[in-house]
Protein backbone atom coordinates (compact mmCIF):
# COMPACT_ATOMS: atom_id res chain seq x y z
CA UNK A 1 0.00 0.00 0.00
CA UNK A 2 1.21 3.69 -0.80
CA UNK A 3 2.04 5.70 1.76
CA UNK A 4 -1.04 7.65 1.65
CA UNK A 5 -3.63 5.09 1.22
CA UNK A 6 -6.00 4.27 4.23
CA UNK A 7 -5.58 1.59 6.66
CA UNK A 8 -9.00 0.02 5.25
CA UNK A 9 -11.02 0.06 1.48
CA UNK A 10 -14.41 1.44 1.18
CA UNK A 11 -15.04 -2.99 -0.05
CA UNK A 12 -13.52 -3.57 3.60
CA UNK A 13 -15.82 -1.20 5.30
CA UNK A 14 -18.69 -2.25 3.21
CA UNK A 15 -17.68 -6.18 4.48
CA UNK A 16 -17.56 -5.18 8.10
CA UNK A 17 -20.52 -2.68 9.03
CA UNK A 18 -23.14 -4.95 6.38
CA UNK A 19 -23.50 -2.20 4.02
CA UNK A 20 -24.43 -3.64 0.76
CA UNK A 21 -24.51 -0.57 -0.97
CA UNK A 22 -21.28 1.25 -2.82
CA UNK A 23 -23.03 3.87 -4.42
CA UNK A 24 -21.34 5.50 -1.12
CA UNK A 25 -18.06 4.59 -1.60
CA UNK A 26 -15.92 7.73 -2.70
CA UNK A 27 -17.14 9.20 0.66
CA UNK A 28 -16.26 6.39 2.83
CA UNK A 29 -13.18 6.11 1.17
CA UNK A 30 -12.42 9.96 2.15
CA UNK A 31 -13.43 8.97 5.59
CA UNK A 32 -10.95 6.25 5.80
CA UNK A 33 -8.01 8.65 4.75
CA UNK A 34 -9.07 11.03 6.82
CA UNK A 35 -9.10 8.71 9.82
CA UNK A 36 -6.11 6.98 9.17
CA UNK A 37 -4.42 10.30 9.13
CA UNK A 38 -5.76 11.39 12.80
CA UNK A 39 -4.47 7.71 13.71
CA UNK A 40 -1.34 8.00 12.59
CA UNK A 41 -0.73 11.37 14.17
CA UNK A 42 -2.41 10.44 17.36
CA UNK A 43 -0.31 6.98 17.64
CA UNK A 44 2.99 8.39 16.11
CA UNK A 45 3.67 6.02 13.57
CA UNK A 46 2.84 4.99 10.00
CA UNK A 47 1.71 1.34 9.02
CA UNK A 48 1.87 1.50 5.27
CA UNK A 49 5.67 0.80 3.76
CA UNK A 50 7.55 2.85 1.87
CA UNK A 51 7.49 1.84 -1.95
CA UNK A 52 11.13 1.76 -2.28
CA UNK A 53 14.37 1.75 0.54
CA UNK A 54 14.52 5.34 1.53
CA UNK A 55 17.84 6.25 3.52
CA UNK A 56 17.77 8.02 7.48
CA UNK A 57 20.87 9.28 9.25
CA UNK A 58 20.26 7.81 12.20
CA UNK A 59 21.41 9.31 15.64
CA UNK A 60 23.89 6.68 17.43
CA UNK A 61 24.63 6.47 20.86
CA UNK A 62 26.73 3.85 21.38
CA UNK A 63 26.96 0.99 22.59
CA UNK A 64 25.72 -2.36 20.64
CA UNK A 65 22.16 -1.08 20.15
CA UNK A 66 20.41 0.83 17.73
CA UNK A 67 17.19 2.11 17.79
CA UNK A 68 15.83 3.25 14.39
CA UNK A 69 13.63 5.97 13.25
CA UNK A 70 10.92 4.22 12.20
CA UNK A 71 9.56 0.96 12.29
CA UNK A 72 11.51 -1.08 9.52
CA UNK A 73 9.03 -3.99 7.65
CA UNK A 74 11.30 -5.86 5.54
CA UNK A 75 15.22 -6.23 5.46
CA UNK A 76 14.91 -6.82 1.59
CA UNK A 77 17.01 -3.55 0.19
CA UNK A 78 18.21 -3.35 3.92
CA UNK A 79 21.54 -1.41 3.88
CA UNK A 80 23.28 0.18 6.60
CA UNK A 81 26.70 2.05 6.38
CA UNK A 82 28.66 3.87 9.27
CA UNK A 83 30.67 7.05 9.77
CA UNK A 84 33.73 5.61 11.72
CA UNK A 85 35.76 9.18 11.12
CA UNK A 86 33.15 11.63 11.69
CA UNK A 87 33.56 13.09 8.65
CA UNK A 88 29.71 12.69 7.54
CA UNK A 89 30.92 10.44 4.84
CA UNK A 90 29.78 6.54 5.72
CA UNK A 91 32.61 4.52 4.89
CA UNK A 92 31.94 1.37 6.51
CA UNK A 93 29.28 -0.84 5.01
CA UNK A 94 27.55 -3.77 7.67
CA UNK A 95 26.22 -7.16 6.48
CA UNK A 96 23.26 -8.27 8.38
CA UNK A 97 24.19 -11.63 11.00
CA UNK A 98 27.81 -10.92 10.07
CA UNK A 99 27.83 -7.51 11.67
CA UNK A 100 24.24 -7.13 13.47
CA UNK A 101 21.07 -8.69 14.12
CA UNK A 102 17.57 -7.34 13.60
CA UNK A 103 15.30 -6.71 16.49
CA UNK A 104 13.29 -7.80 18.37
CA UNK A 105 14.05 -11.54 17.50
CA UNK A 106 10.67 -12.30 16.48
CA UNK A 107 10.19 -9.41 14.62
CA UNK A 108 9.87 -9.74 11.00
CA UNK A 109 9.23 -13.54 11.54
CA UNK A 110 5.11 -14.08 10.63
CA UNK A 111 5.37 -17.70 12.02
CA UNK A 112 6.19 -16.56 15.62
CA UNK A 113 3.77 -14.36 16.17
CA UNK A 114 -0.21 -13.41 15.17
CA UNK A 115 0.86 -11.06 12.99
CA UNK A 116 4.11 -9.81 11.60
CA UNK A 117 5.85 -7.25 13.36
CA UNK A 118 8.72 -4.74 12.63
CA UNK A 119 12.24 -4.84 13.37
CA UNK A 120 13.04 -1.48 15.50
CA UNK A 121 16.30 -1.54 16.32
CA UNK A 122 19.77 -3.20 15.39
CA UNK A 123 21.92 -5.03 17.66
CA UNK A 124 26.10 -5.53 17.06
CA UNK A 125 26.80 -9.23 16.75
CA UNK A 126 29.38 -9.39 19.33
CA UNK A 127 31.77 -11.78 17.02
CA UNK A 128 32.03 -9.32 14.13
CA UNK A 129 35.22 -8.57 13.13
CA UNK A 130 33.78 -4.98 11.59
CA UNK A 131 32.35 -3.56 14.47
CA UNK A 132 33.10 -3.25 18.20
CA UNK A 133 29.46 -1.29 18.47
CA UNK A 134 27.53 1.59 17.48
CA UNK A 135 29.29 5.05 17.09
CA UNK A 136 28.17 7.86 19.88
CA UNK A 137 27.41 11.14 17.04
CA UNK A 138 24.79 12.41 15.30
CA UNK A 139 23.99 11.14 11.68
CA UNK A 140 27.14 8.65 12.52
CA UNK A 141 24.68 5.78 10.99
CA UNK A 142 23.10 5.36 7.56
CA UNK A 143 19.73 3.35 7.37
CA UNK A 144 18.26 2.90 4.08
CA UNK A 145 15.73 0.31 4.35
CA UNK A 146 11.73 -0.09 3.24
CA UNK A 147 10.05 1.90 6.10
CA UNK A 148 6.60 0.88 7.60
CA UNK A 149 4.75 -2.73 9.09
CA UNK A 150 5.12 -5.72 7.37
CA UNK A 151 0.81 -5.70 7.10
CA UNK A 152 -1.14 -3.31 8.42
CA UNK A 153 -2.45 -4.92 11.88
CA UNK A 154 -6.17 -6.52 11.97
CA UNK A 155 -6.77 -3.83 15.37
CA UNK A 156 -5.77 -0.98 13.02
CA UNK A 157 -7.95 -1.48 10.29
CA UNK A 158 -11.13 -3.07 12.31
CA UNK A 159 -10.26 0.40 14.64
CA UNK A 160 -10.51 2.53 11.56
CA UNK A 161 -13.40 0.92 10.33
CA UNK A 162 -15.07 1.23 13.79
CA UNK A 163 -14.48 5.11 14.16
CA UNK A 164 -15.37 6.15 10.57
CA UNK A 165 -18.56 4.04 10.80
CA UNK A 166 -19.23 5.84 14.68
CA UNK A 167 -18.29 9.29 13.10
CA UNK A 168 -20.43 8.87 9.88
CA UNK A 169 -23.49 7.50 12.23
CA UNK A 170 -22.94 10.34 14.43
CA UNK A 171 -22.95 12.98 11.90
CA UNK A 172 -26.50 15.08 11.98
CA UNK A 173 -24.81 18.14 9.96
CA UNK A 174 -22.55 18.78 7.14
CA UNK A 175 -18.62 19.51 7.95
CA UNK A 176 -15.60 20.49 6.06
CA UNK A 177 -13.27 16.98 6.53
CA UNK A 178 -10.43 18.00 7.83
CA UNK A 179 -8.20 16.66 10.57
CA UNK A 180 -9.07 19.59 13.03
CA UNK A 181 -12.72 18.65 12.51
CA UNK A 182 -12.52 14.91 12.38
CA UNK A 183 -10.16 14.92 15.54
CA UNK A 184 -13.46 16.82 17.19
CA UNK A 185 -15.97 14.46 16.16
CA UNK A 186 -14.31 11.73 16.99
CA UNK A 187 -13.93 13.20 20.37
CA UNK A 188 -17.79 13.62 20.34
CA UNK A 189 -18.47 10.24 19.89
CA UNK A 190 -18.52 8.15 22.39
CA UNK A 191 -17.86 4.78 20.72
CA UNK A 192 -15.19 6.61 18.39
CA UNK A 193 -13.36 8.08 20.87
CA UNK A 194 -13.48 4.70 22.79
CA UNK A 195 -11.53 3.02 19.90
CA UNK A 196 -8.92 5.37 19.40
CA UNK A 197 -7.86 5.04 23.20
CA UNK A 198 -7.44 1.75 23.32
CA UNK A 199 -5.53 1.68 19.84
CA UNK A 200 -3.44 4.35 21.68
CA UNK A 201 -2.43 1.78 24.30
CA UNK A 202 -1.72 -0.83 22.07
CA UNK A 203 -0.16 0.91 19.28
CA UNK A 204 1.72 4.98 20.97
CA UNK A 205 5.08 5.82 19.45
CA UNK A 206 4.86 9.29 20.50
CA UNK A 207 5.85 11.21 17.59
CA UNK A 208 5.39 10.54 13.54
CA UNK A 209 9.52 10.68 12.23
CA UNK A 210 9.53 11.09 8.27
Amino acid sequence: MALDDAYATAAQYRAGTDLDDSSQDVEILEYLKAVTRVLERKLGQVFNTTAAAVAHAVEAHGGTRLWLPRPMSTVTGLVVKVDTNGDFTYNLTLAITTDFFTGPSDALAALLTPEELPATFLDINPNSANILGWPDRDRSVQVTAKWGWPAIPVAIQKGVIAITKQVRDATTQPFTLTLESLETQIQMSPGASAVLKELTKQYSKGVVSF
